[in-house]
């Protein structure tokens, strides 16, 4: 099991707004069920808030492109997200292998409530791997 915890930020030097914050917490935990069974769970939560671009020199904000010609004023944008993927390896002879495997992606209004977090995205997976083996020329 492994947990990390990375806090950044940057702070604009003209008036010393904080304009990025970033906090990731991350668990993973690795459990070697039996030699040919392994399974894995990582999950990673990510706060995000970043106040709108302005510029170093002026202050004024910056302006954005939305569409093609289209232009508007930069504003502050927040993300709040929570991603969890889980994999099971089955490996009953050296060369062959199974993977079976599941993601989600969860996102919610508030960093690190986990109250009304609301599902985004999910995935899942499937691998086989066989090596076939021949007998050599005789």
């Amino acid at each position: 099991m492994s947990a990390t915890y990375v806090n950044t930020s940057f702070t604009r030097r003209s008036d010393n707004e904080r304009t990025l914050s970033t906090r990731i917490p991350r668990l993973k935990v690795e459990y070697q069920v039996a030699s040919p069974v392994f399974v894995r769970i990582v999950s990673q939560y990510e706060a995000s808030k970043r106040e709108a671009l302005r510029d170093p020199r002026t202050g004024e904000l910056l302006l954005v492109s939305t569409s093609p010609g289209t232009f508007q004023p930069s504003t502050a944008r927040v993300s709040n997200s929570l991603r969890a993927d889980w994999l099971f390896s089955y490996r009953p002879t050296p060369g062959t292998v199974f993977f079976a495997g599941y993601g989600s992606g969860l996102t919610e209004p508030e960093p690190l409530a986990f109250d009304r977090l609301r599902r985004v995205t999910d995935a899942f997976f499937v691998k086989a791997s066989y090596r076939f083996r021949t007998s050599g020329p005789r």
